[in-house]
Parts: C-alpha cells; sequence; structure tokens
C-alpha cells in the first residue's frame, strides 16, 4: 500500500476508523484510491462497484446529497482479514442543514496491507432517504404491510 518501508501496518479495525473518518467526514477522496484496491469491490450501494473511480462516484454523489458527516464505528470484530463493523452515520441535508439525518449499518470488508479488498455494505439508505424527503415517512412499514407506494405519494 504505501512505498514508505516504516508505514506501521494498521489493525483492521484502525483502517476501517481511518476510512470512515478521512473519507466520509473529512471528505478526502485521495483516500479512496489509496486505501481501495485497483480492482476491489463494494456491494450493497445501489450496485457492485469495482475500484477506486466507481467508489469516487459514488462518494460524490452522496455528498451531493449530505453535508457534515460524522461516521463512527460502534462494534467491530475481526476474523482474520476479515471485519465487520456496526457503523452510526450522522449528517445534515446538504440543501436544509437544519434537516439531521441519522442512520446505522453495518459493513462486512476483507483487508489486507492497509487496504480494502472486498467490502459488503448494509445501511439504512431507506431510512436515510425517509429523512431527506424524497421517500414518504413509514415507506417501510407501509411496503412490510403489503401496500405500495405510490407515485402520487412519492411526488408529494
Amino acid at each position: 500500500m504505501s512505498a514508505n518501508l516504516n508505514h506501521k501496518k494498521m489493525t483492521n479495525l484502525e483502517v476501517i476508523e481511518t476510512w470512515m473518518r478521512r473519507v466520509w467526514n473529512e471528505q478526502e477522496t485521495s483516500v479512496i484510491h489509496e486505501m481501495f484496491k485497483v480492482d476491489g469491490t463494494a456491494d450493497g450501494l445501489g450496485q457492485q462497484l469495482v475500484g477506486p473511480k466507481d467508489f469516487e462516484v459514488f462518494h460524490a454523489q452522496m455528498l451531493t446529497l449530505i453535508d457534515n458527516v460524522d461516521v463512527q464505528v460502534i462494534k467491530h470484530f475481526q476474523d482474520g482479514s476479515w471485519s465487520s463493523a456496526y457503523c452510526s452515520l450522522e449528517c445534515t441535508d446538504r440543501n436544509d442543514s437544519s434537516r439531521k439525518v441519522r442512520i446505522t449499518g453495518n459493513v462486512l470488508l476483507r483487508i489486507e496491507d492497509d487496504t480494502i479488498i472486498e467490502a459488503y455494505n448494509h445501511f439504512d439508505f431507506m431510512g436515510m432517504f425517509e429523512q431527506l424527503g424524497y421517500l414518504p415517512e413509514g415507506t417501510f412499514g407501509q411496503c412490510l404491510s403489503g401496500h405500495t407506494v405510490s407515485a402520487k405519494a412519492l411526488m408529494g
């Protein structure tokens, strides 16, 4: 990962916390290229993303919607090169900073040499889009009870 031979290898937890802090909280897009393998994959983000360039597009799309991002790792476990992290994401609506958003999610990652090789994301994006006003409040419950969400409801 690094040309610096004195680079101390991070623990998987440190890799995850560094990724969340620098990529999301500090919005340093260059870190995506440093910490995500060139042919690494990320699932659960709308479509499979392959490599840093795909992830950078997803990141930019998300940041057109949200601002003041704070992602924290709440729980973590590791088994060899695999780690799982339960995270909280708090942010504001980029177009209305008074609208606060809070979701949680999990990510399962394979990490080698401080680099993300595979990531399987499961975040409450439906809840995020409800809180941002893109989906009607209670969409999940409505669908769970067998009701459809009409285009009319989506249009407001």
